[in-house]
């Protein structure tokens, strides 16, 4: 169970890393939603809610199985992806293209990929992004050019 900011979520349905929840009220009509991806939240949906007044948040507390509070940040990567593309480098490797920066896969490990910008090797740049299965969940866009 979530609860965020007076929203109590339950778990709808879990795929791999990626997990659904819907506002604890979904049937009556809530349609508040939010999705996870390792206990992250990468999508926030609060169309209109009768348990408590949507407003945004920094942050979310997830209670586990054995009763401790965790505190975790809210990633809104569904409005990041909206200025994100991906696309083809010259040389035909999948690159990044976010705010005018570009972005070459650095490493991977499963579905998480760290991307960082063009510029890391010549002029050290510390610009990176992160993405789960394609979805951007991070970016650090500190870029020193």
């Amino acid at each position: 169970m979530i609860f965020y900011d007076g929203y109590r979520f339950t778990r709808h349905r879990k795929s791999g890393i990626r997990t659904r929840w819907h506002c604890s009220r979904h049937y009556e009509p809530c349609r508040a939603a939010l999705t996870t991806i390792n206990d992250i939240i990468v999508k926030l949906l609060i169309l209109e809610c009768f348990t408590s007044d949507p407003t945004d948040g920094a942050t979310i507390a997830v209670r586990t199985l054995k009763q401790k509070l965790i505190i975790y940040p809210i990633v809104t990567t569904f409005i990041l992806s909206i200025v994100a593309v991906f696309t083809q480098s010259r040389n035909g490797g999948r690159m990044i293209v976010y705010e005018g920066y570009n972005f070459t896969r650095h490493r991977s490990n499963g579905p998480k990929t760290r991307w960082h910008c063009t510029r890391n090797t010549h002029k050290n740049c510390r610009a990176a992004l992160f993405t789960v299965d394609n979805v951007i969940v991070k970016v650090v866009n500190e870029h020193n050019h």
